[in-house]
């Protein structure tokens, strides 16, 4: 299964655009989704 398109060339570039983005992102989608990681966390240690 895959997710997008294949990338055959500039492979190691293409990564480091994907990583980069996704560093800025995080904290952002961290805060939007606390309360719901802490809802899955909560659960986790439950178990």
């Amino acid at each position: 299964m895959a997710h997008g398109t294949v990338v055959f060339e500039d492979a190691s570039t293409t990564l480091d655009d994907a990583l980069a983005g996704a560093r800025k992102g995080f904290p952002r989608a961290l805060v939007r989704n606390f309360g719901t990681n802490l809802r899955l966390f909560a659960a986790a240690m439950k178990d």
